[in-house]
């Protein structure tokens, strides 16, 4: 689990199984795909 906090005004304490940076479309589409195939929660 990563720490969300560095990501976010809040104080309260947040835990993140993954942390993507998107640069690119595809990059964007590989890893929508990913999330959907592990059924995992998607924030932007």
């Amino acid at each position: 689990m990563q720490n969300l906090q560095p990501f976010h005004t809040f104080s309260l304490p947040a835990k993140a199984k993954k942390i993507i940076e998107i640069h690119s479309i595809p990059q964007l589409q590989q890893a929508w795909q990913d999330c959907l195939a592990e059924q995992l929660p998607v924030l932007f």
